[in-house]
């Protein structure tokens, strides 16, 4: 792969690399392993505690994170702070439209359509 093609990220998506492996990895395996401890941790919930378990997810995706993290200094990181502004932008506003979304359905008497949701309250003591 030559050097304009890492810099384009062209040969992200045709499944293979020159090296055998899937050149996306690096950037999806931090998520995947947040989203798979993610998904069996009321399973974990049973050999942990809470707080636990969430150390331990928050362990194994900075260990992800770790090892894949020599694939991105190949990459620009200009642009960097738009991204981080529009990020936080972005999670503004999705908190916002979700207090709306809840007040417009119970207006409605349509707040059932949303699910409840148990939430877990870390104690910071």
């Amino acid at each position: 792969m030559s050097t304009s093609d890492v810099e384009s990220g062209s040969d992200l998506g045709s499944g293979t690399s020159g090296g055998g492996g899937w050149q996306g990895l690096p950037f999806v395996a931090p998520l995947a392993v947040f989203m798979a401890i993610t998904a069996v941790e009321k399973d974990l919930s049973g050999l942990l505690t809470q707080p636990g378990v969430y150390g331990f997810k928050l362990l194994a995706t900075v260990l992800a994170l770790w090892l894949y993290g020599g694939a991105w200094s190949r990459w620009d990181s200009r642009g960097v702070w738009w991204a981080a502004l529009l990020g936080v932008a972005g999670v503004v506003l999705w908190v916002f439209l979700d207090g709306v979304q809840r007040q417009l359905l119970s207006v409605l008497n349509l707040a059932d359509w949303l699910p409840a949701r148990a939430g877990w309250k870390f104690d910071f003591a």
